[in-house]
């Protein structure tokens, strides 16, 4: 029996399955338990950037059609510092507005443009958001369910990490 942990961009998806040689040859398996959650990386993009803007004191919002643009490359700063902190202890979260928007510059004139953070506050983060009790009540799901059917979680031989919010700190 394998747990896979497929957590990646778009979703939360736990399951045990059952692998023979037979099964395997045929590219098969039994499902014997499974859990989901609609919450991915993308989603916790979102987290960290609304959280690390809060901290900023600044509001990505009401600036008309420059919003939209700044958020996804805000979005994107805040994947690079969520990967950033598997590697290092620390990463540091740059505002950058787009030149050619100047609107957004001088709103951001007198503002903090940068923002340290350690692994540490990810964690933190994260559990506020209450990633880490999805986690766990996927994971109470599947107990449920190989219970209901007479075995546990100690029959689980491998467990296979997917996607690339595996990564994230403390989900391993």
């Amino acid at each position: 029996k394998v747990l896979v942990v497929d957590f990646g961009g778009g979703t939360l998806d736990l399951a045990v399955v059952e692998l023979s040689l037979k099964a395997m040859e045929q590219g098969t398996c039994r499902v014997v338990a499974k859990e989901g959650r609609p919450v991915g990386g993308n989603v916790v993009d979102g987290w960290l950037l609304d959280t690390f803007m809060d901290r900023m004191g600044i509001r990505l919002e009401g600036v008309g059609g420059e919003t939209e643009l700044w958020r996804r490359l805000m979005l994107d700063e805040a994947r690079r510092v969520k990967e950033a902190v598997y590697f290092k202890p620390k990463a540091t979260f740059q505002v950058t507005p787009p030149e050619d928007q100047p609107g957004l510059r001088a709103r951001l004139r007198d503002r903090p443009r940068y923002l340290d953070l350690s692994r540490e506050d990810i964690v933190e983060i994260l559990r506020e958001r209450e990633l880490y009790a999805l986690l766990s009540d996927c994971a109470d799901g599947l107990a449920e369910q190989l219970s209901q059917q007479g075995a546990s979680e100690d029959a689980i031989d491998e467990v296979l990490m997917v996607g690339g919010s595996t990564l994230l700190p403390q989900v391993y």
